[in-house]
């Protein structure tokens, strides 16, 4: 494991930085054409990973701007290792077994949920059988993440906001929380992301670094609300990046002064990047971030 003190990492251990790190969720799949080409030659997404060699070419693209059956991935993050050569931290990464579960329950991505509902009242035995069966996979694919170099592991709970209350805690906080037990992750710190705008009480007790923060909260306030006990990541609104560079820049500076704590803070969106944001305005929004968080 790398020993190199990346601003990232140090952010998320509230320790002494000199500027607030900054990442964008979705940084390429979403926006950047070289990423779209390099897929429509690979012939779509499935094929794009699992070829190392160019799913290590499309996650380095960014940077030039400025298990079961799944060794194409340890591949990919020992390739990527290998061309930062320690320079950025990467970012492992996982969905929760709640949110895959939702993915495959559906059958596909969709807006109605109908089906893990329906199991969630009819049939809860059966939903707890299967993200046990996601939970032990991803106790695998997290180690092997870990053991092949990430510096941090990123979990995202997109869909935890359709629970409420105990099922929240129940059948996706409890299935996490399995998985940072069962993973050794010393000086790999943990990411959580969710969607949901509630439920944070139910978070104090898991066992994370850092929360990421939608828009619609502020990150000062999550900040004393968890007692400082994990970093915020977050949380300029998507939708600025949609308008010109002062208000981008405007943005920035508001993101910046919600959280007016020497460290504990990534900047970042409150969602993924959406497809109509040209890649300059990205690299705009960056150079902002490195320039007026300088401490």
């Amino acid at each position: 494991m790398s020993q190199t003190k990346h601003l990232l990492i140090e952010s998320i251990y509230q320790r002494t930085i000199d500027r607030t790190p900054v990442w964008i969720m979705r940084q390429a799949g979403r926006y950047l054409p070289e990423y779209i080409k390099t897929k429509n030659q690979a012939g779509g997404f499935m094929k794009l990973i699992r070829n190392p060699e160019l799913a290590c070419e499309v996650t380095m693209q960014p940077l030039e701007l400025d298990v079961s059956n799944l060794e194409y991935v340890n591949e990919t993050i020992k390739n990527i290792k290998g061309e930062l050569n320690d320079s950025l931290p990467l970012i492992g990464f996982i969905g929760s077994p709640w949110t895959v579960a939702t993915y495959l329950i559906e059958g596909n991505s969709t807006k109605q949920f109908s089906f893990v509902n329906g199991m969630l009242k009819e049939n809860p035995g059966l939903l707890s059988r299967i993200l046990d069966m996601i939970t032990k996979g991803s106790v695998d694919y997290v180690r092997e993440q870990i053991k092949n170099g990430v510096d941090a592991i990123m979990i995202f709970d997109t869909w935890g906001g359709l629970l409420s209350g105990d099922n929240y805690e129940k059948f996706s906080l409890n299935y996490i929380q399995k998985i940072i037990s069962s993973t050794y992750t010393e000086g790999v710190p943990v990411i959580y992301y969710s969607r949901s705008k509630s439920n944070f009480d139910k978070l104090k007790n898991l066992d994370i670094d850092c929360i990421g923060i939608s828009s619609e909260n502020n990150l000062g306030d999550m900040y004393k609300f968890f007692d400082e006990k994990f970093a915020i990541q977050g949380n300029l609104n998507t939708d600025i990046l949609k308008e010109d560079k002062d208000t981008i820049k405007k943005g920035v500076i508001k993101t910046l002064e919600t959280f007016p704590f020497e460290t504990g803070h990534v900047f970042n969106l409150g969602t993924g990047i959406t497809p109509d944001i040209h890649p300059d305005k990205v690299s705009y929004l960056v150079d902002q971030v490195r320039e007026l968080s300088v401490k």
